[in-house]
């Protein structure tokens, strides 16, 4: 069974180098998932197991194992009209599968939602003109400015790491504006609506990227205090669960992180940008593991180039020689029973039922020519 379950994986959106990599546990150099050929800060994996990227006007989808993407929003110029993009900076699917897209450029400053197979987008959040400017004006709730990264709430509120603002906002179903939940009240300037940046724990630096646990506390990325904080919402401050030891490049720090996942074990697995690698920090560590790069900066599969580097987990599905899958995680239980039905099928000799598991119900299997070296086939249950 621990063949069926298959290898946590680490993509990673190597900004720079135009590509996604992926990276299997203890391995000495990342395997090549996508050649983008342009800049990308935006992507996702999708629940086949197919890549969401973005690029400067459109977001773009490989299936498993695809050499060129296909645009499935945007890609009409860059523009605030409803059916452009203008500089993605995060992407993710809602509850029901439509694409939310975080706009970025210049007086985009917009949340969108793509319903599947729509030719527009729609404004859920912010769509009225860029708040303040970095080092004055009024940061409006109903506004957002260059914002980097955004997660969903399970009650369907976005919240948004609002990166220039030093805050983070929850934008509920509907509403006009945003709430801040982070930093706490007495810590943001009333007059600007921002965060009062600092290096103490109820204060934030830049939040450049968020995410939730499984315990629905925020983990927040501080870019420039070189730490990635738990904050459970309502707290008045948060708490250090990566870096929070200067800026440097030692295990116990970090450089400008610039991005962040959550895994099953409560693990954080951190892009840590400056040191060109991605390093893990499990739950009480005083230091991370190196997960990839780390090898200074550059091109070749066991580098990162510095940049907006974003990382995603993922599972590897082994289920016989000549095939594999990746999915998300939360897939994993329903990806173990369709392979146990594949495997018991095929023992028991029902070939038709094998054929319409392998091409129907699993339609995300990837080539061969991407499996790790140390893979191999399962075992055929009893």
């Amino acid at each position: 069974m621990d063949h069926i379950d298959g290898e946590r994986v680490v993509l990673i959106l190597d900004e720079r180098n135009r590509r996604v990599v992926l990276w299997t546990k203890g391995a000495d150099e990342g395997v090549l998932l996508a050649d983008l050929g342009f800049l990308s800060s935006a992507f996702t994996l999708d629940a086949d197991g197919g890549l969401l990227v973005a690029s400067d006007d459109s977001v773009m989808r490989w299936g498993p194992g695809e050499s060129d993407g296909v645009v499935i929003a945007g890609g009409n110029g860059l523009g605030n009209a409803p059916d452009q993009l203008c500089m993605p900076a995060a992407i993710l699917r809602d509850h029901d599968k439509s694409l939310l897209i975080l706009n970025g450029g210049p007086d985009s400053d917009s949340i969108v939602r793509w319903a599947p197979g729509a030719t527009v987008g729609e404004v859920v959040a912010g769509g009225n003109g860029r708040a303040g400017s970095f080092y004055d004006g009024i940061f409006g709730l109903n506004q957002l400015h260059a914002a980097t990264s955004m997660a969903l709430d399970p009650d369907g509120s976005i919240v948004v790491a609002d990166a220039n603002a030093a805050r983070v906002v929850k934008w509920s179903p509907g509403a006009d504006e945003a709430v801040i939940i982070a930093p706490a009240a007495a810590n943001v300037n009333k007059s600007t609506l921002s965060g009062i940046r600092g290096t103490s724990l109820d204060k934030l630096g830049r939040p450049e990227a968020v995410t939730f646990d499984d315990n629905q506390s925020l983990i927040i990325v501080d870019e420039q205090n070189h730490r990635v904080l738990r904050w459970a919402v309502g707290d008045s401050a948060g708490v250090v669960v990566a870096g929070g030891n200067g800026r440097g490049s030692l295990l116990s720090q970090m450089a400008f992180p610039s991005h962040a996942a959550v895994d099953k074990d409560g693990s954080i697995v951190v892009a840590d940008t400056l040191n060109d690698r991605v390093v893990r920090w499990v739950p009480g560590a005083s230091e991370g593991v190196l997960v990839a790069g780390g090898n200074n900066q550059g091109s070749e599969l066991n580098q990162l180039e510095r940049g907006s580097n974003r990382v995603v987990l993922g599972i590897w599905k082994a289920w016989n020689q000549n095939t594999h899958g990746l999915f998300p995680p939360e897939s994993q239980h329903l990806v173990r029973f369709l392979l146990l039905c594949f495997c018991r099928a095929t023992r028991g000799g029902f070939a038709n039922l094998s054929i319409v598991l392998c091409k129907e119900v699993l339609p995300f299997v990837v080539p061969a020519r991407l499996a790790p070296s140390w893979q191999a086939g399962i075992d055929v249950p009893s």
